[in-house]
C-alpha cells in the first residue's frame, strides 16, 4: 500500500495564539488612534514588540543548525542573544516511528512527542523540531531525517512454566545425545587407546607416548516454535511474546548451569534464529498475523518439521495461545509429533482491558504524548505559581475599578467589585495551585463501572460551587442593604414585590427584585447625566449587582490559562474611554505594570512539556525559563510604556473611525445640560488651542507691525439658541469657494490689499498664527472678518506625517457664508493643525 507523505508544517508560522494577540493589538491601535489614548498605544506597541521577540527567538531556533560549530565566527553579543534566545523558547521534538512486525514489514507509523512505551520495534524515520519563541506567538519548524532503532522487549515477562520447559529440554525423551569432545588436555599412554588419540608433539617433546583425554560430553538440541497465527490481537501477541522470551532465556540459563549443554532455536515456519540478541528483537516485533487457512497452516508446519530435522532438534517446545490452532493440529499429525510439548499463553483479562485502553489512545499504556503521567511538581512550586496568577490577574482588575471610579462617583459598588475580583482570582490561583488529578487519564473498560473521581477532581468541584453560591449571595445582599438605607417604602415596595417587565415578557420569583434593581438603577445613571456620573443609592445597588455579573462571566476567562491575558486589555480601553470623555490622561506606570501583568499571563499561558510530563525529557528547568520570560516580558513592558507618547505624537489617521470623534458641533446640534458639562466638570485643566496675533497697519509709511491684544474667535454661527438646544444656523455650510478665493461674506476686505489703501481709508490687518492642541471640530476656529488662511510657517519642522495631514485638511477647507471656514466633507480637522488666519478691520 503507497503511503502519504509526513505533513510537513511551515519553516516559520504565528500560532493561534498569536493571530488573537495581533487582532487584539489592531484593535488596541485603533481605540488609540482615535482617542488618542497613551494606555492603549502602549499596549498595541507591546503586543507588537512581543511578535518582534517571539519572532526573533523563532527564527533564531531555526537557525541554529547554521550557527552550530561556527562559534569562532560567531560575534561575542550575538551568542549571548542566541544563548537568551535558547532559554526562553519551548522547544518540542515529535518523531516517526514505523513499527516493524517479526516479518519485517511496516504495520504501523506513529508521530510521538515521547518514546513508546510499548512493546515492539520502532524504526525512527524522521524528527520535527517545533520551537516557540517566548510569549507563545511564533513557531518555527525544522524537520531532520533520522535513521536509528528503538527496541521495546516484553516488559512483563511471563515465566510461569518456562522452568519446567528448560527442564524438559534436558531431560526429556530424545533431548539428549552423548557425543565425544577432545580437548587440550593430554596424559601418559594407556593401553587401549587409539592411534588418533596420541598427541604426537607432545610424546616428542616428553620423551614417551602421550595422549589427548577424551571427555564424553551430553548435547542437546531444543527448538521453540511461537505459533504466531493463533494471536489474532494485541493482547494475545504480548502473551506470546512474554512466554516466548521467558522459555528463550530460561533454556539458555539451564544450558549455562545444568548437567547438558543446550542448542537452542527459534522457528515459526517463516524465521530460524539462535542468538539471543535476534530472539529479543523477535519477542519485541511480534504483531497479530491474519488468521491463516488449512493449507498454508499445513505449510508452515511442515516448514517447522524441516527446520527441527536440519538442527537435529531433540525436543519442540511449541507456544501458543490456542491449543485448537491449524498449526497445532498440523504438527500433531506430523512425524516429530512425540518430541512436541505444546504450552498455552494466556492473556489476563486486566492486559486485554489496558491493551484496550491503549488502542484508543487514551489508557496508560497508550504511545501518544498524553499518555505519561503528570508530573508531581512540588507543593511550593505550586503555590508560588498560583500567588502568580492571583496577583497578575487581579492588578488589571484593580486598575479598572479605580478608572471607572473616576467617571462614577464613589459608592459601595466600589469595595463590591474589588471583593468579587479578588474572589475570582483567588478562585483562579487555588485551582492553578491544587495538585493534578490522576484520574484524568484513566478510562473505563469494556465492563461497565462507576467514573472514578479523585479528591482533587471533588475539591475543584466544590471550590467552583461555593465560588458561585459566594458570588450571588454576596452581589443580592449587598445590593438589599444598600436599598434599604436610602430606600423608601415606595420604591422598595416596587422593587421585591411587583413583577420585573422585559419587553412584553413578565419575569416572577428571585430574578424579578434583581431585574428591577438593574432596570430602575440604570435608568438614574444614564438620564440627564454626562461624565462623572454622579451616583445614586438606586444606582449604587444597580452597579454592585452588574459588578458582581462581570465578575461572574470573568470566571472562564480567569480559570483558562489561554485566555487569561485578556483581563489586561480591560483597563487600557477603560483608560482611553476616560481620556476620551474627560480628558483624563492615563497614568503609564500603571498602563506599564498592566501590560507587564498581560505579557506574564501570556508567558504562563501554555506550560512546557517538562512540566506537564513526568517522563518527559528535562531540557531545561522551568525556573530558568519563567525567568527569561519575566524578564523579556517587564523589558517590552518598559519599553512600550516609554514609546507610547511619541507613538501617539507619529500615528497617522486611520482611514476609518472605530469610536466616532464628538468633535464641537459634530452633529449640527449642541445639548447644554450633557455637552457642555463635560467641559465644565473636567478635574483638570486642559488646553484647547493656542494662537499669536501680530497687527499691522496697511497704507503707513513704515508699514509698522506690533502685538495684538486678545483676539476674538469665532466657530460658527449658532442659528437657534435657547436652553435646550443649540442649533447651527443656515448659512454655516461650505459654500464651495476654495480659501485662495473671496469671502463670500468678507469680500470688500478680501480686497483690501489689492486696492489704492487711500481710497478706502486706512486698514489695520491681523494675522493670528493658531494651533489647535485639543480641539476636534469640522469649523474653523478663526478671528472676525478673516479673508485668508494658510499653514503656519512652523508646520514646514513639523513631521512627514503631520504635514501630509495638515496639506490634506487645508484641500477641505472651504468658505462658509457667514464667513466662517469648514471642511466640505463635515470631517474634524486633525488635533495639532497649525494655521494662520488674516483678518482686517
Amino acid at each position: 500500500m503507497k503511503r502519504r507523505p509526513a505533513h510537513t508544517p511551515p519553516v516559520l508560522a504565528p500560532t493561534a495564539y498569536g493571530c488573537a494577540a495581533a487582532v487584539l493589538g489592531a484593535v488596541l491601535y485603533l481605540v488609540a488612534v482615535q482617542t488618542g489614548s497613551d494606555a492603549c498605544m502602549a499596549g498595541a506597541l507591546a503586543i507588537l514588540l512581543s511578535h518582534i521577540v517571539s519572532l526573533g527567538v523563532a527564527l533564531s531556533a531555526f537557525l541554529d543548525k547554521k550557527w552550530r560549530g561556527k562559534a569562532e565566527r560567531t560575534h561575542r553579543a550575538a551568542r549571548m542573544v542566541h544563548r537568551i534566545a535558547r532559554a526562553s523558547a519551548d522547544r518540542r521534538e515529535r518523531i516517526t516511528y514505523k513499527r516493524i512486525d517479526q516479518m519485517g514489514r511496516v504495520v504501523a507509523t506513529l508521530t510521538l512527542g515521547l518514546p513508546p512505551r510499548e512493546r515492539g520495534v520502532y524504526q525512527e524515520s524522521d524528527k520535527l523540531v517545533t520551537t516557540t519563541g517566548p510569549l507563545w506567538l511564533w513557531r518555527s519548524n525544522a524537520r531532520t531525517t533520522m535513521d536509528g532503532e528503538l527496541l521495546r522487549p516484553p516488559a512483563n515477562v511471563d515465566a510461569s512454566g518456562a522452568a519446567d520447559a528448560a527442564a524438559l529440554a534436558q531431560h526429556g525423551p530424545g533431548a539428549q545425545v552423548a557425543s565425544e569432545l577432545d580437548t587440550s588436555l593430554v596424559r601418559p599412554y594407556q593401553r587401549g587407546d587409539q592411534m588418533n588419540a596420541i598427541a604426537w608433539r607432545q610424546t616428542a617433546h616428553h620423551g614417551r607416548l602421550m595422549s589427548f583425554e577424551h571427555r564424553r560430553i551430553t548435547h542437546a538440541r531444543v527448538l521453540v516454535v511461537p505459533d504466531t497465527s493463533s494471536a489474532t490481537s494485541p493482547a494475545d501477541a504480548d502473551a506470546l511474546a512474554s512466554h516466548t522470551l521467558a522459555t528463550w532465556e530460561s533454556i539458555q540459563h539451564s544450558g549455562r548451569t545444568g548437567s547438558a549443554r543446550l542448542h537452542a532455536f527459534l522457528a515459526d515456519g517463516e524465521v530460524q534464529l539462535d542468538d539471543d540478541a535476534s530472539v529479543s528483537r523477535y519477542c519485541a516485533a511480534l504483531y497479530p498475523e491474519p488468521t491463516q487457512d488449512a493449507t498454508d497452516a499445513r505449510a508452515r508446519a511442515q516448514r517447522v518439521v524441516d527446520t527441527a530435522h536440519a538442527v537435529r532438534a531433540g525436543q519442540i517446545i511449541f507456544i501458543t495461545v490456542d491449543e485448537n490452532s491449524q498449526i497445532a493440529h498440523a504438527l500433531a499429525a506430523s512425524d516429530l509429533a512425540h518430541l512436541i510439548t505444546a504450552i498455552e499463553a494466556k492473556a489476563a483479562a486486566q492486559d486485554k482491558d489496558e491493551q484496550e485502553s491503549a488502542d484508543t489512545g487514551t489508557g496508560a499504556n497508550a504511545n501518544a504524548g498524553a499518555d505519561a503521567a503528570p508530573a508531581q511538581t512540588h507543593p511550593i512550586a505550586r503555590t508560588l505559581y498560583g500567588v502568580l496568577i492571583c496577583a497578575a490577574t487581579f492588578y488589571p482588575l484593580l486598575l479598572l475599578v479605580q478608572t471607572m471610579g473616576k467617571m462614577f462617583s464613589p459608592g459601595e459598588w466600589n469595595m463590591t467589585a474589588l471583593y468579587a475580583f479578588g474572589l475570582v482570582c483567588a478562585e483562579a490561583a487555588l485551582m492553578e495551585a491544587s495538585p493534578p488529578s490522576s484520574a484524568a487519564n484513566t478510562r473505563r473498560t469494556s465492563k461497565p463501572r462507576r467514573i472514578p473521581i479523585s479528591a482533587a477532581q471533588a475539591a475543584r468541584i466544590a471550590l467552583l460551587a461555593a465560588t458561585t453560591v459566594a458570588l450571588l449571595a454576596f452581589g443580592a445582599i449587598t445590593a438589599r442593604q444598600t436599598l434599604s438605607q436610602r430606600a423608601d417604602f415606595a420604591l422598595f415596595k416596587q422593587i421585591y414585590e411587583q413583577p420585573a417587565m422585559l419587553g412584553s415578557l413578565q419575569l416572577d420569583g428571585p430574578i424579578a427584585p434583581i431585574i428591577n434593581i438593574v432596570t430602575i438603577g440604570v435608568g438614574t445613571l444614564y438620564y440627564g447625566q454626562w461624565v462623572p456620573i454622579n451616583v445614586g443609592f438606586a444606582g449604587d445597588a444597580a452597579l454592585v449587582i452588574i459588578w458582581c455579573a462581570i465578575a461572574m462571566a470573568l470566571r472562564p476567562l480567569l480559570l483558562s490559562r489561554r485566555s487569561r491575558p485578556l483581563v489586561a486589555a480591560a483597563p487600557l480601553i477603560a483608560q482611553a474611554a476616560a481620556f476620551l470623555l474627560m480628558g483624563e490622561s492615563a497614568h503609564l506606570p500603571q498602563a506599564g505594570a498592566t501590560i507587564l501583568c498581560g505579557l506574564i499571563l501570556a508567558a504562563l499561558s501554555h506550560l512546557p512539556k517538562d512540566a506537564m510530563c513526568a517522563d518527559a525529557p528535562r531540557s531545561k528547568g522551568l525556573l530558568v525559563r519563567s525567568i527569561t520570560s519575566a524578564s523579556i516580558a517587564s523589558m517590552v513592558a518598559i519599553a512600550a510604556a516609554a514609546a507610547a507618547p511619541a507613538a501617539i505624537s507619529v500615528s497617522p489617521a486611520s482611514p476609518f473611525e472605530i469610536i466616532p470623534r464628538q468633535g464641537i458641533l459634530s452633529n449640527g446640534a449642541i445639548n447644554p445640560v450633557l455637552d457642555l458639562k463635560r467641559d465644565l466638570t473636567r478635574p483638570g485643566k486642559s488646553i484647547a488651542l493656542t494662537y499669536q496675533a501680530d497687527v499691522a497697519q496697511t497704507g503707513a509709511s513704515d508699514d509698522t507691525v506690533k502685538t495684538y491684544g486678545s483676539l476674538y474667535l469665532r466657530l460658527t454661527t449658532l442659528g437657534s439658541f435657547n436652553s435646550g438646544t443649540w442649533v447651527m444656523g443656515q448659512n454655516t455650510a461650505a459654500t464651495g469657494v476654495a480659501l485662495d478665493e473671496a469671502s463670500p461674506a468678507l469680500s470688500a476686505f478680501a480686497n483690501a490689499e489689492r486696492l489704492n489703501s487711500a481710497a478706502i481709508g486706512e486698514v489695520k490687518t491681523v494675522q493670528a498664527t493658531i494651533s489647535l492642541d485639543n480641539v476636534s471640530s469640522a469649523h474653523l476656529p478663526v478671528p472676525s472678518n478673516s479673508f485668508n488662511i494658510t499653514l503656519a510657517d512652523d508646520m514646514d519642522d513639523a513631521g512627514e506625517q503631520e504635514r501630509d495631514n495638515a496639506r490634506a485638511a487645508m484641500d477641505k477647507l472651504m468658505w462658509s457664508q457667514d464667513g466662517g471656514a469648514g471642511t466640505r466633507d463635515g470631517s474634524n480637522v486633525p488635533r495639532g493643525f497649525s494655521y494662520t488666519a488674516t483678518c482686517a478691520y
